[in-house]
């Protein structure tokens, strides 16, 4: 359970920084 678990974790982590990423650069374009 916990090994799931922690892969979602890293999935959704990933997913949030590259997100992040993205507003990131579009507030320099700005």
């Amino acid at each position: 359970f916990f090994e799931l678990l922690e892969e979602i974790f890293v999935g959704n982590f990933i997913i949030i920084l590259g997100i992040n990423m993205v507003i990131m650069s579009a507030a320099a374009v700005q």
